[in-house]
């Protein structure tokens, strides 16, 4: 893949093969994330560091930590 953002150029790297990468599960998979973290019109103000701890709070029950 050409022209990624840094972001999105991270979460293929961080995946490792870019031949098997399912790029388009990754994409539901992070919109997923999202709106369980930031879901749309609840009026409510979340900062950036509630964002990356939920977002990480996330990434440690997948991995099993």
């Amino acid at each position: 893949m050409t022209n990624l953002s840094p972001a999105a150029q991270a979460i293929l790297d961080a995946y490792g093969d870019f031949e098997a990468a399912d790029t388009d599960a990754m994409a539901a998979a992070l919109r997923a994330a999202a709106d369980q973290v930031v879901p749309e019109s609840t009026g409510i103000s979340y900062t950036k560091q509630d964002i990356r701890t939920a977002l990480l709070a996330i990434a440690d029950e997948l991995g099993g930590q």
